[in-house]
């Protein structure tokens, strides 16, 4: 319903349209000698390589230890690099990290893909960052790295709140509506929600819970009584119309909120059809009664 692989991709490409690393930081004055930095505190890495990919410069912020050697890496290769990467990630991609040469390889694939599609990587540390792959104009490339610990746990944690809320709701036994409090649009609907209805919850079409009532009146009275109950309203009947054209009563509990920036109204019912129904019957049948005395 909430469609978190997509939200993760968007985030992602949010994060890198904020991003602005100037070129000229990641090309080296030279060819030959290699820079890494002492300072820790950089929030964006950098590693670039020559046509022939080899090792021209790099920063400490790609690393977590900090105690990577300048003769170790001067003209090493993208793979050699890659290798002393590997014990700082704990996963690559959304994969578990490995220390083994296919690994190291498929890496090594992903980063020359010529796309730069962002890769999210988690580190041992518990920091996560984005990684895109560059073309230099001169030739060869630039691998840049920023972190995004706060975007990721806040994306985290609203992703487990997100879950949360749709095992309660799933697993409630009354049918659960959740809905854009100004336009009425159904943002989202409970499996017994959509029964009740007698819709599929897989519809192609976007619904507004106005669809479903009765008397547009309801709508409105519902809002004012929120306002003057502070955002909170307990059993009020309101009568629904089906898919099929048949129409229910249902007692609804109704509270404001607030999901991802936008007003709702998030409404539990009881349907009171048979209820109702029975009173009827029960009203018809004192009438019957006075009219035979």
């Amino acid at each position: 319903m909430f469609g978190s692989q997509q939200q993760n991709s968007a985030g992602n490409q949010d994060v890198l349209r904020r991003i602005e690393v100037p070129m000229e930081a990641c090309e080296p004055a030279v060819a030959g000698p290699l820079h890494v930095d002492a300072g820790g505190t950089v929030a964006t890495g950098f590693m670039v390589f020559d046509d022939d990919d080899r090792l021209l410069e790099l920063n400490s912020a790609l690393f977590e230890t900090g105690d990577v050697s300048r003769g170790a890496l001067n003209g090493s290769g993208v793979c050699d690099v890659i290798r002393l990467l590997l014990p700082d990630l704990k996963s690559f991609a959304g994969e578990p990290v490995s220390q083994t040469r296919f690994l190291e390889r498929e890496i090594a694939r992903r980063w020359a893909l010529a796309d730069g599609s962002p890769i999210e990587v988690e580190t041992q540390s518990g920091r996560w960052k984005l990684f895109t792959t560059h073309p230099r104009p001169g030739g060869g490339r630039a691998f840049i790295s920023v972190d995004i610990t706060q975007f990721k746990k806040a994306q985290l944690q609203l992703q487990q709140n997100e879950e949360l809320f749709r095992c309660i709701t799933e697993s409630h036994p009354l049918p659960v509506w959740m809905a854009d409090a100004d336009s009425g649009e159904i943002l989202y609907e409970s499996a017994s929600a959509s029964q009740m209805l007698g819709h599929s919850q897989t519809a192609d079409n976007v619904c507004s819970i106005a669809d479903h009532v009765v008397a547009a009146d309801d709508l409105d009275e519902i809002k004012v009584l929120l306002v003057e109950q502070d955002g909170f309203l307990r059993d009020h009947e309101v009568r629904l119309r089906r898919q099929d054209g048949s129409d229910l009563w249902v007692s609804a509990t109704v509270r404001a909120g607030m999901f991802h920036g936008r007003e709702v109204l998030i409404a539990g019912v009881l349907d009171l059809t048979e209820r109702k129904q029975k009173q009827a019957e029960l009203e018809q049948a004192r009438a019957l009664l006075r009219d035979a005395i």
